[in-house]
């Protein structure tokens, strides 16, 4: 089982500022309602740190993009596209999703 990351981890790891620490736990946030909305979130991925890490990389590099609002995963690189949809369909592989997913949805 994979270690949840920490908005002060991701402050260290994405080398921010500690004043930066409110801003990186908003994204980190938004990240997990990102996956979650999704059908992506799984604890237990050990992709799950490395993908919420991109993620709020991503966002901090790209504020004013994310000021507009993230409507879906194609506003994000397909290096992220493709780790989401990994969790998103090992999830659904194992049976562990709480059967309310869409099969033909996209993250």
């Amino acid at each position: 089982m994979a270690e949840m990351i920490t908005a002060e981890q991701l402050v260290e790891e994405l080398r921010y500022e500690e004043e930066d620490l409110s801003m990186v736990k908003g994204r980190l946030a938004a990240a997990i309602v990102i996956l979650k909305n999704g059908d992506a979130y799984d604890e237990t991925s050990d992709l799950l740190p490395l993908v919420l890490s991109m993620l709020v990389g991503f966002m901090m590099e790209n504020r004013e993009a994310m000021n507009e609002g993230v409507n879906n995963i194609a506003m994000f690189p397909l290096s992220i596209q493709g780790l989401v949809n990994s969790m998103k369909y090992s999830i659904k592989e194992s049976g562990e999703g709480d059967g309310e997913a869409n099969q033909d949805s996209t993250v």
